[in-house]
């Protein structure tokens, strides 16, 4: 495919852009983009990134709030810091998950959305194992509506729960 502006080169860049909703799709050669400005991407980190040293950039984002919240919290175990661990990004034994476990809640949910990983499945176990998921969802919501009196919704739920777990049967079987 040749470029789309100076219709010479071979076009091995693709410029994307999205304005109010409006997706359009440029094809340039690596000249054209240059002189457009699109290859010139300054990197918010310096050359040298590992993972490393990805931690205590993630854990300096609140690190005033954290040192007030902390204090000065050891673990009775191997006496690591939550602001040593903050640095390094690496605890020191397993007694420090259980230790810092209030403070890792808040990072956890700002770094990944959520306090509790739930991962991703192989395609081979998603059916079942998606429908497990989805079972242990409207049994939580189950408990809900029986605590809250709601009994129409709560056969409802125990109705798509059961259908659920007799589709997993089926493709266990």
């Amino acid at each position: 495919m040749l470029c789309e502006k100076c219709k010479k080169n071979t076009a091995t860049v693709c410029v994307t852009t999205i304005i109010n909703g409006d997706k359009t799709v440029k094809n340039l050669c690596p000249n054209c983009a240059e002189q457009d400005g699109h290859l010139n991407i300054t990197m918010p980190f310096d050359h040298n990134f590992s993972l490393q040293n990805l931690w205590p950039t993630i854990f300096s984002l609140g690190q005033e709030d954290l040192a007030r919240e902390t204090g000065n919290v050891c673990c009775p175990q191997c006496h690591l810091s939550f602001q040593e661990f903050a640095k390094g990004g690496r605890f020191g034994c397993s007694r420090c998950y259980e230790e810092f476990q209030s403070q890792l809640k808040g990072i956890l949910r700002r770094v990944q959305g959520s306090e509790q990983h739930t991962g991703k499945l192989p395609k081979r176990l998603a059916g079942v194992k998606g429908i497990e998921r989805q079972v242990d969802a409207l049994k939580e919501q189950l408990q809900q509506a029986v605590a809250v009196e709601n009994f129409e919704l709560a056969a409802k739920l125990r109705d798509e729960i059961k259908s659920l777990q007799e589709t997993a049967a089926k493709g266990d079987a």
